[in-house]
């Protein structure tokens, strides 16, 4: 059996936080706001990404923060996300639960905030099929309204998982009433938990190793019949400890990490787009 990875791409603005008392984010290295984020970091990752992407015939699905779209334009940088699967990441990376910020959105905030970031999205790419929430803040309150607008979500990971078997997965999440694209996280060689997300990679606290063995164990232990890999653009470019930007030799050798791990996974698993996973 061919064992199926998924790569994807949450392109939004600079190290998003919460903003407390507020729905919308802020950049935690940038005095932005709400419409007017920084991206500095993200323009510089995502030409990268798509440098590499696009050599290597790489399928992917960039979820945008809308705002971030905008404040790019119709620039070539743009263009390039065309031949790629699109989906939403809000406005203006929203925490949709509160979780975070302490505010809790009305139900119709976070409709309105849904269909704005599908308009805005749409006026310079495509129409995203599918969401993934800021934070991955995600409850059967804001689904309702995600399942609404959009053919599938990927907000949802499944933790320390021992099965993927849909009797599982339905007893679990029977909140679900649309096509999900998991995230999952499983145990590494010191049996500690890791996910999918890249970021350990460039802070430089796991190596390509760690995650080649996360696939492994996700297809091999755990029985996944697909597992995703996520990263943010700006995350080569950007130290979240230190809150600075990199210098462009440190930039470098966050994409050579990048590179060589995904180098590894492709030549031992196979990249997928979502149509091999879902039926849509």
């Amino acid at each position: 059996m061919t064992h199926k990875v998924v790569l994807t791409v949450d392109l939004d603005r600079d190290y998003p936080i919460e903003s407390m008392g507020k729905m919308s984010a802020h950049s935690a290295v940038s005095q932005d706001t709400d419409l007017d984020p920084e991206i500095r970091g993200t323009m510089a990752g995502t030409s990268l990404v798509l440098d590499y992407l696009s050599k290597l015939k790489i399928p992917c699905i960039f979820f945008i923060e809308a705002s971030v779209l905008k404040k790019m334009g119709e620039t070539e940088l743009v263009e390039r996300l065309l031949p790629y699967e699109i989906g939403s990441h809000g406005v203006s990376h929203e925490d949709f639960t509160g979780e975070l910020s302490g505010y809790i959105p009305t139900s119709d905030e976070i409709t309105t905030t849904l269909k704005t970031s599908i308009q805005i999205i749409s006026k310079f790419l495509k129409t995203p099929r599918g969401f993934r929430a800021p934070f991955l803040n995600v409850d059967s309150r804001v689904m309702k309204r995600v399942e609404n607008l959009f053919e599938y979500d990927s907000s949802v990971t499944i933790k320390q998982i021992q099965s993927y078997s849909n009797v599982s997965i339905d007893k679990e999440f029977d909140w679900i009433n649309i096509p999900e694209l998991f995230l999952s996280t499983t145990n590494d060689k010191r049996d500690k938990p890791i996910s999918g997300y890249l970021w350990q990679l460039f802070e430089g606290s796991r190596t390509e190793e760690d995650y080649l063995f996360m696939l492994d164990r996700c297809f091999r232990i755990n029985k996944l019949t697909y597992t995703t890999l996520a990263f943010h653009p700006w995350h080569l470019s950007i130290n979240t400890k230190e809150r600075r930007y990199l210098t462009k030799q440190e930039v470098h050798n966050n994409f050579r990490k990048l590179y060589n791990l995904l180098d590894k996974v492709q030549s031992s698993f196979e990249f997928v787009g979502v149509e091999d996973i879902l039926s849509l």
